[in-house]
Protein backbone atom coordinates (compact mmCIF):
# COMPACT_ATOMS: atom_id res chain seq x y z
CA UNK A 1 0.00 0.00 0.00
CA UNK A 2 1.25 3.30 -0.72
CA UNK A 3 1.39 5.87 1.93
CA UNK A 4 2.42 9.28 2.99
CA UNK A 5 5.96 10.09 3.79
CA UNK A 6 5.03 13.16 6.10
CA UNK A 7 2.28 10.94 7.38
CA UNK A 8 4.63 8.09 8.12
CA UNK A 9 6.99 11.07 9.77
CA UNK A 10 4.51 11.54 12.29
CA UNK A 11 3.04 7.78 13.30
CA UNK A 12 6.94 7.28 13.69
CA UNK A 13 7.36 10.17 15.80
CA UNK A 14 4.63 9.87 17.92
CA UNK A 15 5.67 6.48 18.73
CA UNK A 16 8.61 7.09 19.23
CA UNK A 17 7.96 10.14 21.75
CA UNK A 18 5.49 7.24 23.49
CA UNK A 19 8.84 4.95 24.23
CA UNK A 20 11.00 7.41 24.96
CA UNK A 21 9.22 10.27 26.95
CA UNK A 22 11.29 13.61 27.92
CA UNK A 23 13.65 12.78 24.88
CA UNK A 24 15.14 15.59 22.89
CA UNK A 25 14.92 16.73 19.39
CA UNK A 26 18.48 15.38 18.07
CA UNK A 27 17.61 12.30 19.97
CA UNK A 28 14.34 12.08 17.69
CA UNK A 29 16.39 13.73 14.79
CA UNK A 30 19.32 9.97 14.93
CA UNK A 31 16.81 7.67 15.67
CA UNK A 32 14.03 8.32 13.05
CA UNK A 33 16.70 9.37 10.24
CA UNK A 34 14.66 13.07 9.83
CA UNK A 35 16.59 16.04 9.26
CA UNK A 36 16.42 18.55 11.73
CA UNK A 37 14.60 21.04 9.77
CA UNK A 38 12.07 18.53 8.69
CA UNK A 39 11.79 17.07 12.16
CA UNK A 40 11.63 20.78 13.82
CA UNK A 41 8.17 21.52 11.65
CA UNK A 42 6.63 17.86 12.06
CA UNK A 43 6.81 18.31 16.07
CA UNK A 44 5.79 21.99 16.17
CA UNK A 45 2.70 21.17 14.34
CA UNK A 46 2.32 18.13 16.96
CA UNK A 47 2.35 20.51 19.28
CA UNK A 48 0.38 23.20 18.20
CA UNK A 49 -2.53 20.55 18.08
CA UNK A 50 -1.54 18.81 21.07
CA UNK A 51 -0.17 15.12 19.52
CA UNK A 52 3.15 16.19 21.98
CA UNK A 53 3.83 18.43 24.82
CA UNK A 54 7.25 20.09 25.27
CA UNK A 55 8.40 20.96 28.62
CA UNK A 56 10.80 23.78 29.76
CA UNK A 57 14.12 21.72 28.77
CA UNK A 58 13.31 21.29 25.62
CA UNK A 59 12.07 17.53 26.08
CA UNK A 60 9.62 16.19 24.78
CA UNK A 61 6.36 13.77 25.73
CA UNK A 62 3.07 13.01 24.79
CA UNK A 63 0.42 15.75 24.39
CA UNK A 64 -3.30 15.52 25.86
CA UNK A 65 -4.56 15.61 22.83
CA UNK A 66 -3.36 11.68 22.57
CA UNK A 67 -5.18 11.28 26.04
CA UNK A 68 -8.43 12.65 24.82
CA UNK A 69 -8.84 10.47 21.85
CA UNK A 70 -7.84 6.97 23.75
CA UNK A 71 -10.54 7.72 26.28
CA UNK A 72 -12.99 8.29 23.57
CA UNK A 73 -11.91 5.08 21.46
CA UNK A 74 -12.19 3.47 25.12
CA UNK A 75 -15.30 4.55 25.77
CA UNK A 76 -16.84 3.98 22.23
CA UNK A 77 -15.42 0.14 22.97
CA UNK A 78 -17.23 0.09 26.10
CA UNK A 79 -20.71 1.38 24.63
CA UNK A 80 -20.32 -1.17 22.01
CA UNK A 81 -19.81 -3.69 24.37
CA UNK A 82 -23.26 -2.69 26.40
CA UNK A 83 -25.39 -2.12 23.40
CA UNK A 84 -24.26 -5.24 21.31
CA UNK A 85 -26.48 -7.99 23.50
CA UNK A 86 -29.97 -5.26 22.97
CA UNK A 87 -29.10 -4.68 19.68
CA UNK A 88 -28.82 -8.36 18.77
CA UNK A 89 -32.25 -8.63 21.14
CA UNK A 90 -34.06 -6.21 19.13
CA UNK A 91 -32.66 -7.86 15.83
CA UNK A 92 -33.59 -11.17 16.85
CA UNK A 93 -37.68 -9.80 17.21
CA UNK A 94 -38.18 -8.24 14.96
CA UNK A 95 -35.73 -8.79 12.21
CA UNK A 96 -34.66 -5.22 11.51
CA UNK A 97 -31.51 -3.68 11.12
CA UNK A 98 -30.15 -2.15 14.59
CA UNK A 99 -27.21 0.67 14.52
CA UNK A 100 -25.23 1.83 17.40
CA UNK A 101 -24.86 5.95 16.56
CA UNK A 102 -22.12 8.32 18.60
CA UNK A 103 -22.50 11.94 18.81
CA UNK A 104 -19.22 13.33 17.09
CA UNK A 105 -18.70 16.98 17.04
CA UNK A 106 -21.81 18.53 15.26
CA UNK A 107 -22.70 15.43 13.48
CA UNK A 108 -23.38 11.70 14.13
CA UNK A 109 -21.18 8.65 13.31
CA UNK A 110 -22.71 4.82 13.25
CA UNK A 111 -19.86 2.74 15.46
CA UNK A 112 -21.72 -0.45 15.41
CA UNK A 113 -24.30 -2.47 13.63
CA UNK A 114 -26.77 -5.54 13.86
CA UNK A 115 -27.68 -6.62 10.01
CA UNK A 116 -31.21 -7.71 9.43
CA UNK A 117 -32.24 -10.92 9.00
CA UNK A 118 -34.25 -10.66 5.82
CA UNK A 119 -32.71 -11.04 2.59
CA UNK A 120 -33.45 -7.33 1.71
CA UNK A 121 -31.42 -5.06 3.72
CA UNK A 122 -30.41 -1.72 4.65
CA UNK A 123 -26.43 -1.33 2.65
CA UNK A 124 -25.10 1.29 5.64
CA UNK A 125 -21.66 1.11 6.43
CA UNK A 126 -20.35 1.06 9.68
CA UNK A 127 -18.20 4.38 9.88
CA UNK A 128 -20.35 6.28 8.06
CA UNK A 129 -21.31 10.00 9.29
CA UNK A 130 -24.30 12.05 8.84
CA UNK A 131 -25.60 14.69 9.65
CA UNK A 132 -27.94 15.16 13.22
CA UNK A 133 -30.94 16.86 11.84
CA UNK A 134 -32.20 14.58 8.93
CA UNK A 135 -31.53 10.92 10.66
CA UNK A 136 -33.37 9.44 13.21
CA UNK A 137 -30.19 8.46 15.31
CA UNK A 138 -29.26 11.97 15.45
CA UNK A 139 -32.75 13.97 16.50
CA UNK A 140 -33.04 11.48 19.11
CA UNK A 141 -29.79 12.82 20.64
CA UNK A 142 -30.43 16.56 19.27
CA UNK A 143 -33.87 16.69 21.14
CA UNK A 144 -32.18 16.40 24.58
CA UNK A 145 -29.76 19.18 24.33
CA UNK A 146 -30.94 22.51 25.50
CA UNK A 147 -31.68 25.36 22.92
CA UNK A 148 -28.02 27.01 23.20
CA UNK A 149 -26.70 23.82 22.38
CA UNK A 150 -28.93 22.82 19.64
CA UNK A 151 -28.24 26.08 17.70
CA UNK A 152 -24.35 25.65 18.02
CA UNK A 153 -24.81 21.70 17.07
CA UNK A 154 -26.57 23.29 13.74
CA UNK A 155 -24.86 26.21 13.03
CA UNK A 156 -22.72 24.10 10.18
CA UNK A 157 -25.61 22.32 9.25
CA UNK A 158 -26.06 21.60 5.86
CA UNK A 159 -30.18 21.93 5.33
CA UNK A 160 -30.19 20.13 1.98
CA UNK A 161 -33.38 18.22 1.04
CA UNK A 162 -32.24 14.58 0.91
CA UNK A 163 -35.91 14.03 -0.51
CA UNK A 164 -39.29 15.65 -0.60
CA UNK A 165 -39.72 14.54 3.21
CA UNK A 166 -36.33 16.15 4.54
CA UNK A 167 -36.91 18.93 7.31
CA UNK A 168 -34.98 21.90 5.87
CA UNK A 169 -36.99 24.48 7.92
CA UNK A 170 -35.30 25.10 11.70
CA UNK A 171 -39.18 25.92 12.90
CA UNK A 172 -40.26 22.97 11.46
CA UNK A 173 -37.47 21.00 12.83
CA UNK A 174 -37.64 22.80 16.64
CA UNK A 175 -41.59 21.33 16.46
CA UNK A 176 -40.17 17.97 15.43
CA UNK A 177 -37.34 17.88 18.17
CA UNK A 178 -40.12 19.29 20.81
CA UNK A 179 -42.06 16.23 20.23
CA UNK A 180 -39.21 14.12 20.00
CA UNK A 181 -38.10 14.70 23.44
CA UNK A 182 -41.61 14.48 24.45
CA UNK A 183 -42.68 10.80 23.42
CA UNK A 184 -38.87 9.88 23.95
CA UNK A 185 -38.27 8.59 20.68
CA UNK A 186 -37.09 9.78 17.14
CA UNK A 187 -38.98 8.79 13.78
CA UNK A 188 -37.27 9.34 10.08
CA UNK A 189 -39.58 8.57 8.00
CA UNK A 190 -38.06 8.67 4.26
CA UNK A 191 -36.46 12.11 5.68
CA UNK A 192 -32.93 10.30 4.49
CA UNK A 193 -33.62 7.90 2.05
CA UNK A 194 -37.02 6.99 -0.33
CA UNK A 195 -38.47 3.91 1.26
CA UNK A 196 -36.44 3.54 4.50
CA UNK A 197 -37.97 4.49 7.87
CA UNK A 198 -36.22 4.31 11.45
CA UNK A 199 -37.05 4.52 14.94
CA UNK A 200 -34.06 5.75 17.28
CA UNK A 201 -34.14 6.31 20.94
CA UNK A 202 -31.06 8.35 23.09
CA UNK A 203 -28.54 7.03 24.89
CA UNK A 204 -27.77 9.18 28.07
CA UNK A 205 -24.29 9.37 29.71
CA UNK A 206 -23.01 9.95 33.42
CA UNK A 207 -23.77 13.61 33.41
CA UNK A 208 -27.09 13.25 31.86
CA UNK A 209 -26.34 14.16 28.14
CA UNK A 210 -27.60 12.26 24.58
CA UNK A 211 -24.17 10.54 23.41
CA UNK A 212 -25.65 8.18 21.33
CA UNK A 213 -28.68 6.51 20.30
CA UNK A 214 -30.01 3.07 18.83
CA UNK A 215 -32.16 2.92 16.08
CA UNK A 216 -34.08 0.13 14.28
CA UNK A 217 -34.69 0.82 11.13
CA UNK A 218 -36.41 -1.03 7.73
CA UNK A 219 -38.25 -0.24 4.22
CA UNK A 220 -41.60 0.99 4.44
CA UNK A 221 -43.24 -1.99 3.06
CA UNK A 222 -41.92 -3.96 6.09
CA UNK A 223 -42.71 -0.76 8.92
CA UNK A 224 -46.64 -0.79 7.76
CA UNK A 225 -46.54 -4.87 8.99
CA UNK A 226 -44.31 -4.52 11.60
CA UNK A 227 -45.52 -4.36 15.42
CA UNK A 228 -43.97 -0.45 15.81
CA UNK A 229 -45.19 0.25 18.98
CA UNK A 230 -43.48 -3.06 20.31
CA UNK A 231 -40.31 -2.21 18.90
CA UNK A 232 -40.42 1.85 20.20
CA UNK A 233 -41.38 0.34 24.11
CA UNK A 234 -38.21 -2.13 23.42
CA UNK A 235 -35.70 0.33 22.41
CA UNK A 236 -36.86 2.75 25.01
CA UNK A 237 -36.65 0.06 27.69
CA UNK A 238 -33.26 -1.14 26.09
CA UNK A 239 -31.80 2.73 25.86
CA UNK A 240 -32.93 3.51 29.61
CA UNK A 241 -30.94 0.11 31.36
CA UNK A 242 -27.43 1.31 28.77
CA UNK A 243 -28.15 4.41 30.37
CA UNK A 244 -28.10 3.25 33.74
CA UNK A 245 -25.45 1.24 33.06
CA UNK A 246 -22.84 4.23 31.98
CA UNK A 247 -23.61 5.92 35.37
CA UNK A 248 -22.45 2.80 36.94
CA UNK A 249 -19.20 3.38 35.52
Amino acid sequence: MKTIQSIDRVAMILEYVSKNQNCRLIDISKALDIKNTTLHALIGTLEHWGYINKNSNNQYSLGYKLFELGKLYESSLTLKDICHPYMNALVESYGETSHLALLAKNKIQYIHKVESTHALRLTSKVGCIDELHHTASGKAMLANFDIETKQSLLSEAEFVPLTESTIIDQNKLNEELELTKERGYALDLEEYEIGLNCIAVPIFSKENKPIASISVSMPCTRYQKNPIDKIINDLICYCDEISSKLKTL
